[in-house]
């Protein structure tokens, strides 16, 4: 019988012990209720704006269904005409200007974008060096 007290005197004394810690964490802190009562200075209250005015319409001269439409163009990349955003063109352009390519056949790869940049590198570089050459043959016939 003994030992039937014992027990029952350690479920109360946890259940005493929970309910306590409850009750002990619902109470605020005198911090938290300084914290939760702020003192703040009554305002004046705000000036009301004035009401907008309603939507202007348009004149009924003006059709917008039936005004001209500009066509719609693609990005290009120096004469080449791009897809979406011109990344394989811009790509192709620098490993061509990398690797110094001057003939647009030496541009080979597996995307077309990045091709067309290559051969826009290398069509650059044959017009400058046909204008360099000409300039050349020009200084030529003077002497």
């Amino acid at each position: 019988m003994k030992r039937e007290w014992v027990i029952v005197g350690v479920l109360v004394a946890v259940a005493w012990l929970a309910l306590s810690d409850r009750e002990v964490s619902k109470r605020p802190t005198p911090a938290v209720v300084s914290a939760a009562v702020p003192v703040v200075a009554p305002r004046a209250p705000a000036e009301v704006p004035p009401p907008l005015s309603p939507p202007r319409e348009l004149p009924p001269s003006i059709d917008l269904y039936s005004m001209p439409r500009l066509p719609y163009r693609a990005p290009a990349f120096r004469g080449y005409e791009c897809t979406v955003d011109c990344s394989g063109h811009e790509a192709g352009y620098e490993w061509a200007e990398r690797h110094s390519i001057d003939d647009p056949d030496d541009c080979n790869g597996n995307s077309e974008s990045f091709i067309e940049g290559c051969k826009a590198y290398a069509e650059e570089q044959q017009e400058e060096s046909g204008e360099s050459m000409a300039g050349r043959g020009d200084e030529n016939e003077d002497e």
